[in-house]
């Protein structure tokens, strides 16, 4: 910074990717499901057995958490070691509080380091249950038959956290599924969501949403360099969620110079 004033920088991506993604966000995450790609198939986890009962009897709405993890897991370019489950289907790398309206994505209202599978107006009931299974290189989150507040529609599904970063959704069963929910995720400040649904017809039974961190990461991706300095940043490929083929891509550079 040649000039007199503080600069202050932000980066962006743009990056290429084959057919079967459905999206991208401005960090570089992208998802797929699969009915788009067919290589992406749909096998549900039961934990039921080897996993940790989270809730207990006489639970509804609650925040359960921290939960230590086995690893940190990486998300947004920060690492996690602890985890919150609500009942409203949403997981978190940071104590939220209940809410139970759902909102799109991104936003800045405090919506932080979420991770939302099915984000609505759910509470359990007699028979619903919260399983967690952790192992050396994955994490699983099950919600078992939670029920709508005001349809009183029945919701199974899972979240699968991964030591490299992905995170998959698989939804086992949706009964009289009434198109509110929020499916997503967002990063530690709001400026950065991967939307995928946001109050439609979308979701169903046998689902999988497969949402993978970017083959590009930036370090850091914003700043601020005094009068007279300078800073390097850090340009990481991965190409560990690729397949083979040839990959492209735009680092957008925004400051007020």
């Amino acid at each position: 910074n040649p000039g007199g004033l503080p600069l202050d920088y932000n980066i962006e991506f743009e990056l290429s990717l084959d057919d079967s993604t459905k999206g991208t966000d401005s960090y570089g995450y992208y998802w797929s499901d699969n009915l788009t790609r067919k290589s992406l198939s749909y096998e549900w986890m039961d934990i039921s057995q080897r996993g940790m009962l989270i809730n207990s009897a006489g639970d509804k709405d609650k925040v359960y958490g921290p939960i230590p993890l086995s690893f940190p897991f990486p998300f947004y370019g920060n690492l996690y070691d602890s985890l919150w489950i609500l009942t409203n289907g949403v997981l978190s790398f940071y104590p939220w509080e209940l809410r139970w309206i759902n909102q799109p994505l991104p936003c800045a209202q405090g919506y932080f380091r979420l991770t939302a599978p099915l984000w609505s107006n759910l509470t359990l009931n007699q028979n619903s249950k919260i399983y967690l299974f952790q192992s050396s290189d994955s994490i699983v989150v099950s919600f078992v038959d939670l029920k709508h507040f005001k349809t009183g529609a029945l919701f199974t599904f899972q979240v699968i956290l991964t030591k490299q970063g992905s995170i998959d959704f698989q939804y086992e069963k949706l009964s009289q599924f009434n198109d509110t929910a929020t499916v997503g995720i967002q990063n530690e400040d709001g400026t950065s969501a991967l939307l995928i649904s946001y109050n439609q017809d979308y979701l169903r039974d046998s689902l999988r949403i497969s949402i993978n961190p970017p083959f590009l990461q930036v370090s850091p991706m914003k700043g601020k360099i005094y009068p007279g300095e300078n800073q390097t940043i850090k340009l990481t490929f991965d190409s560990y969620f690729s397949l083979q083929g040839l990959f492209k891509g735009k680092l957008k550079v925004f400051s007020q110079d």
